[in-house]
C-alpha cells in the first residue's frame, strides 16, 4: 500500500488515496492508543471534519456489535417465550447475520414450542 507523503491545502477529503489513508492512521491510532475516544483522536490530529464514522473500521466494528445485540435481544425473547434453550440452538442463533436475526424476531411471535424454533432454524 502506498500513500502520498504529504496532504496539502486544497486536497479533498473525499479522494479515495486520502480516505485510505486517513483509515490507515485511523486504524493504528485506534490499536496503539485504545483508551482515547473519537473525539480525542480527531482533535489530536487536527482533523474535526472528517467523520471517522465513516471509516471501514468503524462501520465493521458497529456491524459486529449490532449483530451480538440482536442475538442477545432474541435470545432473552425466545427463552421467555420457550423456556430454556440448547446450547447448540444458542450457538446456531449466535451465529445469524443480522437479516436472519430480524426475520427470526418477528417470526418468534408465533413459535408456541421449541419444535417450532428448530424448524425455523432447519430453514435457515
Amino acid at each position: 500500500m502506498r500513500f502520498r507523503t504529504g496532504i496539502r491545502d486544497g486536497d479533498r477529503l473525499d479522494d479515495p488515496q486520502i480516505r485510505q489513508f486517513f483509515n490507515f492512521v485511523e486504524t493504528i491510532l485506534i490499536y496503539k492508543l485504545p483508551h482515547l475516544t473519537r473525539a480525542e483522536i480527531q482533535a489530536m490530529l487536527h482533523w474535526p471534519e472528517v467523520d471517522l464514522k465513516q471509516t471501514r473500521f468503524y462501520q465493521d466494528v458497529f456491524a459486529e456489535g449490532r449483530q451480538l445485540g440482536e442475538a442477545a435481544l432474541i435470545l432473552r425473547q425466545l427463552r421467555r417465550r420457550l423456556g430454556p434453550l440448547t446450547p447448540a440452538q444458542e450457538t446456531r442463533i449466535q451465529a445469524l447475520p443480522v437479516t436472519d436475526l430480524e426475520t427470526l424476531g418477528e417470526a418468534l411471535l408465533d413459535f408456541q414450542t421449541v419444535a417450532n424454533l428448530t424448524a425455523w432454524l432447519q430453514q435457515h
